[in-house]
């Protein structure tokens, strides 16, 4: 059985609801519990998948293109994903990130995400750390 609610789904019920504490809960309502904890392994390959998205060497030349932008985009995307029951459609993240975004519900959502998300965070930046310490070596000669 599939629990998570669309993006629009969510969107339109919390749209609905008149109190801003009813809202609040509402938001509250499609985060994990706190003590949700989301595999190491998982975390490390949802980052890598980031990163694999963003970063790329051009050629094998030293020219790295990188998409901060895209990467923040992803980033937000996956973190949602992982630890709330939002189903954020992968093939079409930035429509479901702009509905987010346009209903000010980013900054909420993030706000209250589980402890976990600082695993996941450190988690990414050492992923990310790799990948660039592995790509100077490759750009010296050295394996």
């Amino acid at each position: 059985m599939n629990d998570r609610v669309p993006i629009s789904e969510f969107i339109e019920k919390h749209n609905s609801i008149k109190s801003e504490k009813a809202k609040e809960m509402y938001v509250q309502s499609i985060i994990r519990d706190n003590n949700y904890y989301i595999d190491y392994m998982q975390k490390y390959n949802a980052s890598n998948k980031i990163l694999e998205i963003n970063y790329q060497n051009q050629n094998n030349e030293n020219k790295f293109i990188v998409n901060g932008a895209m990467e923040y985009l992803l980033y937000i995307c996956t973190i949602i994903q992982l630890y709330t029951i939002l189903d954020i459609d992968m093939t079409n993240y930035t429509s479901d990130y702009n509905l987010l975004q346009s209903n000010k519900l980013i900054n909420p959502i993030i706000k209250m995400l589980p402890d976990d998300k600082k695993e996941f965070d450190l988690v990414f930046h050492l992923a990310k750390d790799d990948l660039f310490y592995k790509e100077e070596f490759k750009y010296r000669g050295e394996k």
